[in-house]
């Protein structure tokens, strides 16, 4: 089961989800921006058709480039892994995004990513499955 993340483009920090509306969210460009800015972030970036994914020794990550090439201010990324997290966080970073937990339906605190990290997505998924 992936660990589910949306990055956004936001012009002020938020502290909940709830925040979000078209007055706080900015363009991160159109689909093909985003794929540049995607290639000169992992080179190692493969391509299947409009579906990027991004592997390494002990985690992956997928995503969607979209089917429209209208700018967009958010993009959906599929982790697998516990270090994934942390590829996306530098992303964030680097581009002023931030990030929400779709599981936990949280915002991630990218200076404390283990506060709502991958041991809370864990027992998210436990409990989705019905384990203890």
């Amino acid at each position: 089961m992936s660990w589910d993340v949306v990055i956004f483009n936001l012009n002020r920090k938020v502290d909940k989800v709830e925040e979000i509306d078209e007055t706080v969210l900015v363009d991160i460009g159109t689909r093909t921006d985003f794929k540049k800015l995607i290639e000169d972030n992992y080179q190692d970036v493969v391509w299947d058709g409009d579906w990027g994914k991004i592997e390494r020794k002990d985690y992956s990550i997928e995503f969607s480039l979209g089917d429209s090439d209208e700018p967009f201010s958010n993009s959906l990324f599929h982790l697998y892994g516990e270090n994934a997290i942390y590829d996306i966080i530098e992303l964030c970073r680097k581009n002023n995004w931030q990030a929400f937990d779709t599981g936990l339906e949280q915002m991630l605190d990218l200076d404390d990513p283990k506060k709502n990290g991958y041991e809370n997505h864990q027992n998210y998924v436990r409990q989705m499955l019905g384990e203890k």
